[in-house]
Formats: structure tokens, sequence, C-alpha cells
């Protein structure tokens, strides 16, 4: 059974991080009670990981089995891959040999895209 509850989005004020919170803490009840969650990757919701961490402990806590698994395209992820290449195919390397294809290439600076407006937007704020 699927269920995708969390909030989808988040807007950059301070309106729109409050209206996050509050229809996460509105979901949070619905998430209980299950044999298995599986989580997308760290960085599963739109908060800093010092916010997160209270979310996943109540996930723990009133859930089953917790799996977390590596779906997405976020910055550690692709930073891992490209770097340690700790699998031995992936989305960016072939054995030891980084993979420079068209595809990966893609991949690779649309990630690199999205942490520099990340940062630029924090750095305004």
């Amino acid at each position: 059974m699927n269920h995708y509850a969390t909030p989808h989005f988040r807007c950059d004020h301070l309106l729109g991080a409050l209206a996050y919170l509050l229809k996460l803490a509105m979901v949070l009840p619905k998430l209980r009670g299950f044999d298995v969650v599986q989580i997308i990757n760290p960085m599963f919701l739109e908060l800093k990981a010092e916010r997160m961490m209270p979310v996943y402990r109540y996930l723990r806590r009133n859930n089953g089995k917790m799996f977390m698994g590596a779906f997405g395209m976020d910055y550690y992820w692709v930073d891992v891959c490209c770097k340690q290449m700790p699998l031995r195919y992936s989305d960016f390397n072939i054995g030891k040999r980084l993979r420079t294809d068209h595809e990966a290439m893609i991949y690779r600076a649309l990630v690199s895209a999205s942490v520099t407006v990340g940062w630029e937007r924090r750095r305004r704020s």
C-alpha cells in the first residue's frame, strides 16, 4: 500500500515554512501503525536535518521496520557516486570509470545547478 501523505512543497518565506510545518503536523498521525516504512533518501522532507530528526524518530517509534533507499538525484548521492564510487555500476560510473556520456553529464549538471541555486537563496536570506 503506497501512502504519499507528506507535504509536497515549501515556499522560501516564513509564511510558506509555517504552512509546510502545519501540514506536516496534520499528516504525521496518519503515518503510524505500518509494518514497513520506506524513506527515499536521507533528506526525505524539505527540512533542515536537525528539524527532520524528530519526524524520523516519530516514524521509527510508531511503525515497524524502516528502510532508506537511494532514490532520486540529490547532491549527496551524486557526490558520493562520482567521488567514492561505492557501487560497481551506477548512473555515474561503470566499474572504476566515471561515465562521461550525455545522460550522466546532464544528471551531474542538474544537481550542480540545484545546489548553486539553493546556496544563492540561503546567502540572500
